[in-house]
């Protein structure tokens, strides 16, 4: 479990250090932005998975895409990589279409770890879902799900990138 964190946190390291050069050119010469506290990023990050859920539970394309980088890559398991908000829009559209005729009952976010390094965060945990479908059967299942988040300008933190894979079902 020990070696699983490291390489967590190298890769996120990894990720943070690769984007460090092209935020230090963002900031405005002579003035430090006042960082947030510990309590408003988790706030924030809390705000992103309300917003989240809620667009997700309507299946609202828009308010999804909002909710995600310009430069965002999803990686949805046996597909090719998602990368930026017009592909974005594209997948979520098509999902639209595929669950259109279904009603979803809930649709939930248990994030087991949360971790903040600046202007970025990652979590991971299980994303879960549970739909009525047109022949009035219920149908869901789980995936568990790695992102990382980046606060954003307007203060509001995104999603960034995004991985997940099938959850095994749960024994009774």
């Amino acid at each position: 479990m020990p070696g699983r964190r490291l390489v967590s946190l190298a890769v996120v390291l990894i990720l943070f250090l690769a984007g460090a050069p092209q935020l230090g050119s963002q900031r405005r010469a002579g003035r430090r932005p006042t960082q947030p506290t510990q309590g408003q990023d988790q706030e924030g990050i809390a705000a992103l998975q309300t917003r989240e859920i809620a667009a997700s539970m309507a299946l609202d394309v828009n308010t999804l895409l909002d909710q995600w980088t310009d430069d965002a890559v999803l990686l949805p398991p046996r597909h090719d990589p998602i990368s930026g908000k017009s592909a974005l829009r594209q997948f979520f559209e098509e999902k639209k279409q595929q669950y259109a005729n279904y009603d979803v009952l809930a649709y939930n976010q248990d994030w087991s770890e949360v971790i903040v390094i600046g202007e970025y965060a990652y979590q991971w945990g299980t994303i879960s879902l549970r739909m009525k479908a047109p022949t009035g059967n219920e149908v869901g299942g789980s995936a568990h799900a790695m992102r990382v988040l980046k606060r954003e300008d307007d203060g509001n933190w995104r999603v960034a990138r995004a991985m997940w894979n099938q959850a095994p079902a749960a024994t009774q």
